[in-house]
């Protein structure tokens, strides 16, 4: 498991992304922290596009996992008591405890 809360900005997450992907198990997964910004979901994005399963979770910054291989990653339920926009750089993503 890999945890990316680096650079919120230009091309610093999605460099991190793809520095971080050559070490991660084929029974892994890699979290983001910050999805609300979207030089952040560039990161998530460039797992998704290489053919990696993805995930958001609506916590205060939105929080993604990307993974592969025979390992499924923790369900969330989203508070109730608030109620969830998502961004629109996020809007093709599944989030755990619901579909977007």
């Amino acid at each position: 498991m890999i945890f990316i809360d680096g650079n919120h900005d230009g091309d610093g997450p999605i460099n991190d992304a793809i520095s971080c992907a050559e070490y991660v198990a084929e029974d892994g997964m890699v979290f983001f922290h910050d999805l609300v910004f979207p030089a952040v979901a560039r990161g998530l994005n460039y797992f998704r596009e290489i053919g990696w399963n993805t995930r958001i979770y609506h916590t205060q910054q939105i929080m993604g996992v990307a993974w592969r291989g025979a390992i499924d990653p923790p369900e969330h339920i989203p508070d109730p008591r608030f109620e969830w926009d998502i961004p629109p750089h996020l809007n093709m993503y599944d989030g755990s405890g619901f579909l977007i």
